[in-house]
């Protein structure tokens, strides 16, 4: 029994342990950052009020070490290896035969299919205390079969055996294709199926997507973002869109490729009606992006009511960091003191207790934001809400360039050319100081200006893109959309005239 379970983990801990590594590693990550747990003692009194919620709480405790990924996948691991053991336990008290025992990876491959969807860990303690009691129930109520070989390894008890007995030994095993087959190729096989039914959950690997996305912004790395999501890919996916969207304005390129990625309304920038994890989570980086801490802060207490212990480790962490950025030492200590009554967050507080020591010493004055900047404060609807937020935020940041590259992008999107060239003309003079015009800025004020005729006066364009419009325009006026679309295909123009109902 002994060699056959080192031959079992040699199988299952590098291939399971390597799986969740590969495959769902920001699934894992996440499970960290949407759990919470406190060794505070009101936190445990009001989470294991009933028996039931023992096994949520144990989950709680064990999902703070998700932290680091490669300590998530060697617990995941360990669901798996305790299920098999207690599954070869069980199978060797009721049959003793060796080569059968490959069937103890038969629950394995199911528990693999379906762990990724145990977010909060209670199925997967279900199972293992479920396998530990069927192991426990095996040794105590089943009888073990007699060994199909009788071994005398004591000469003195084989002395006083009845003449005519003899000592069976049993042979030594040779190694063929059937032992191979039973003890490594099956289960192998068997846990292949497993991780393969796992890696092809829709679900799951959508999750994944998003969280990879979630990450690499939270990171800033924007260029990575825009390397998985590339144009084709925004077509197709909504949130990889708004995401390469978001990366687009953090790296200064929204005016120059935002048509490139698919937008076609104001909506494209956020998430309107996805009150759930992806959407408010999006929306949060959004308005960090904008730098509107206060909306950030809002949307990390609606984001809370989706927590089933009230609190998580992510909005908790975002919280303490909004409050910091403002400059309000009182609540960012408070979320602080939550976090240090965990276990796992000393190194992440070392420095942002300096911070605040430094906040305490040098207290800075407060920004001023507007009251109603939330998404749908002032009643608006549709695609007009955005666009109102944005207009009231550049009345408080009139210097913010990616509040006015939000409205602006969002007036062209909707083709409202004449309010694009009113805000531009009242806002791009401040953002835009010094800087060289985006191209879409460019092919918006040249359309503008059949509107206003002194706007170049102001604002002059490149002569190589007005040569570009005016063939543009040729071949608009001869019915050649497609060679007007091929002449000037990233620009305004062609979004405008050949893409949109408008």
């Amino acid at each position: 029994m002994k060699k056959i379970l080192l031959i079992q983990s040699g199988l299952l801990l590098p291939v399971v342990f390597i799986f969740w590594m590969v495959t769902y590693p920001e699934t894992l990550q996440w499970m960290e950052e949407y759990s919470f747990f406190s060794t505070l003692p009101d936190f445990t009194h009001l989470q294991v009020r009933l028996p039931g919620d023992a096994l949520r709480y144990l989950g709680a405790f064990v999902l703070q070490f998700y932290r680091w990924t490669w300590v998530a996948a060697a617990i995941q691991t360990l669901f798996a290896w305790i299920v098999m053991a207690c599954t070869s336990y069980i199978l060797w008290r009721l049959v003793r035969v060796s080569k059968l025992m490959w069937l103890a990876f038969i629950p394995v491959a199911v528990l693999l299919s379906q762990q990724c969807t145990y977010r909060d860990l209670e199925s997967s303690f279900v199972w293992i205390i479920a396998a530990a009691l069927a192991a426990l129930a095996a040794k105590y109520f089943v009888r073990r079969p007699m060994d199909f070989f009788e071994k005398y390894a004591d000469d003195n008890a084989a002395k006083n055996e009845p003449k005519g007995r003899k000592v069976v030994t049993e042979p030594k095993k040779k190694l063929n294709f059937k032992t191979i087959l039973c003890y490594v190729i099956l289960p192998l096989v068997i846990m292949g199926a497993g991780c393969y039914a796992s890696a092809n959950d829709m679900d799951c690997s959508f999750r994944e997507r998003v969280h990879r996305l979630e990450h690499l912004a939270e990171e800033q790395k924007w260029a990575e973002i825009l390397d998985i999501v590339t144009p084709e890919v925004a077509l197709t996916d909504a949130v990889s869109k708004r995401y390469a969207i978001l990366a687009l304005l953090e790296t200064d390129m929204l005016a120059n490729r935002a048509f490139e990625y698919g937008v076609t309304t104001p909506d494209d920038f956020y998430f309107m009606d996805r009150n759930e994890f992806v959407g408010i989570y999006f929306n949060a980086l959004l308005y960090k992006a904008l730098g509107v801490d206060d909306e950030v802060i809002h949307l990390m207490y609606l984001l809370n009511e989706h927590s089933r212990l009230g609190f998580s480790f992510r909005t908790l962490r975002i919280m303490a960091d909004a409050y910091l950025r403002k400059g309000d030492h009182i609540l960012a200590e408070k979320y602080l003191t939550i976090l240090s009554h965990t276990t796992c967050h000393g190194s992440w507080l070392k420095p942002r207790w300096e911070q605040l020591s430094a906040l305490k010493a040098n207290p800075v004055p407060r920004p001023t934001e507007p009251s109603d900047v939330a998404i749908g404060a002032h009643g608006l609807q549709g695609e007009a809400q955005l666009l109102g937020e944005m207009y009231r935020l550049l009345d408080a940041y009139p210097s913010n360039k990616k509040i006015l590259d939000v409205l602006l992008c969002g007036l062209l999107a909707v083709c409202d050319v004449e309010s694009f060239g009113k805000y531009f003309d009242k806002f791009g003079p401040v953002a835009y100081a010094g800087q060289k015009m985006p191209v879409y800025y460019e092919d918006g004020l040249i359309l503008y200006s059949y509107i206003d005729k002194t706007i170049y006066e102001r604002f002059p364009v490149r002569q190589s893109r007005l040569n570009d419009f005016v063939k543009f325009s040729q071949y608009m006026n001869s019915g050649q959309k497609a060679n007007a679309r091929r002449s000037a295909p990233n620009s305004y123009w062609a979004y405008m005239y050949c893409s949109t109902p408008y």
